[in-house]
């Protein structure tokens, strides 16, 4: 495997709020992104090889709002890989507020794109909830990991094959963010090449819902 060069290369924006939060009398929050207003509320950060045809520099990659491939509305994210050395994985990433030392069980889901639908598995789509932030391709869970029904995660997250369709496809996990966290949870989406081959995907329509898990301690104040 090629060594890596950009690891972790971060694009930093203000840490703004995502769009479409909102919250229920029972105290249920769903933050939601459709990326109509694009997508500068989110970092841009990669884990990509460099490139052998040109010494000194990285493999192409761009994660761009886009007009081009729209689930709801307008616009989507485009994600972009040169994945001729069959690796590299790059994502968009932001913090989160929650409200610190409150257990919540959490939903989230994403829509993606691909072009074809492909027996082969040309790259997977990674979504991530954890309270650290990912610096690494190793950050996000392994191929086929989906943290669903693992009370024991320590972070949330999935890792599926792009291609299993042509067109729009829903992705999603689910998670449980215990108590003692300092009130800041990171989310990011993104894709991570397997093929040797260059992929554009297109993601839209993240949805984070977060429900607070009543504690004992709560039942008795």
């Amino acid at each position: 495997m090629t060594a890596r060069r950009a690891l972790a290369l971060v694009v930093l924006v203000p840490a703004l709020a995502l769009a479409g939060c909102t919250q229920d009398p029972s105290g249920e929050r769903s933050v939601t992104d459709d990326f109509e207003t694009g997508i500068d509320s989110w970092d841009k950060a990669v884990d990509i090889p460099q490139d052998p045809n040109r010494p000194g520099e990285n493999v192409s990659w761009s994660i761009e709002s886009s007009r081009d491939v729209a689930q709801s509305g307008d616009y989507s994210a485009n994600y972009t890989l040169d994945g001729s050395q069959d690796d590299g994985t790059i994502w968009l990433v932001r913090p989160l507020t929650v409200e610190e030392d409150q257990a919540y069980a959490v939903n989230v889901t994403a829509e993606a794109w691909s072009g074809s639908a492909s027996s082969n598995t040309l790259a997977h789509l990674v979504l991530y909830l954890g309270p650290q932030r990912p610096l690494a391709e190793e950050d996000f869970p392994a191929p086929g990991e989906s943290t669903t029904g693992d009370p024991d995660a320590t972070r949330g997250g999935l890792r599926e094959e792009l291609d299993k369709q042509e067109g729009w496809r829903s992705y999603g996990f689910e998670w449980q963010i215990p108590a003692d966290h300092n009130g800041t949870m990171w989310a990011a989406l993104g894709i991570s090449v397997v093929w040797e081959t260059e992929v554009t995907y297109f993601v839209d329509d993240l949805e984070i819902q977060l429900d607070p898990i009543e504690t004992g301690s709560d039942r008795d104040a």
